[in-house]
């Protein structure tokens, strides 16, 4: 009897671990094999893009937050996609940037192929994202973000984009043309994102 209980008390612990294993497994897409992580705003964003690259594209639009969503659809995405005659994409590299009450921002640098283009056209981008209790999405609709949370983006984004500017491994691995497209897309979302602090800021003291 007491060898017996040993086995039930392995086989249980065996089953449970196994189960707990298979719990921790990101779901993966059917269409691009690729596992869908959004346990954190990177693993969120690069699952994000890592799916629309490769043309899946509800799996994809699944990662958008709901105010996002409402205004695009898998078929819009796909139509875009076509539009700018874009075969596919990958993500060359990715990284995190501040984490504030639920947001997120993360930048990214993508390899583009497009039809009748020779070699590949490298693209900067940076992701706002949002958590929904323990997942990470990707929010496109600036919209869906008050005066406060918005000025908190801008103050996260600007020395971000900054430290990002002045690093050698974000843009390690490019040719130095590409390197150079890059840095001016990035410099240029800079000037932007000041350019609307600074609007903002001056808003609201006259507002006082």
């Amino acid at each position: 009897m007491q060898r017996l209980l040993i086995k039930l008390a392995l086989l249980l612990l065996f089953i449970l671990t196994a189960y707990g294993c298979a719990g921790n497994k990101p779901p993966v897409d059917r269409d691009s094999g690729y596992p869908v992580r959004q346990d954190t705003p990177l693993n969120a964003a690069v699952s994000f893009h890592t799916l629309l690259g490769s043309g899946s594209y509800e799996a994809s639009y699944q990662l958008l937050t709901p105010a996002s969503r409402l205004n695009t659809s898998p078929g819009e995405m796909e139509q875009i996609q076509n539009t700018v005659r874009l075969e596919g994409s990958r993500v060359l590299k990715a990284e995190g940037g501040p984490v504030k009450g639920g947001l997120a921002v993360v930048a990214l640098l993508r390899s583009h192929k497009f039809e009748g283009v020779k070699g590949e056209v490298i693209l900067a981008s940076l992701e706002i994202l949002k958590r929904d209790g323990s997942r990470w999405y990707v929010a496109r609709e600036m919209d869906e973000f008050d005066q406060g949370q918005t000025r908190d983006l801008l103050e996260m984004l600007i020395p971000f984009e900054e430290k990002l500017l002045e690093s050698e491994d974000f843009f390690a691995g490019l040719t130095p043309e590409q390197r150079a497209s890059a840095m001016k897309q990035l410099d240029g979302f800079l000037a932007g994102h000041r350019m609307m602090l600074n609007e903002m800021i001056l808003y609201q003291e006259g507002s006082k």
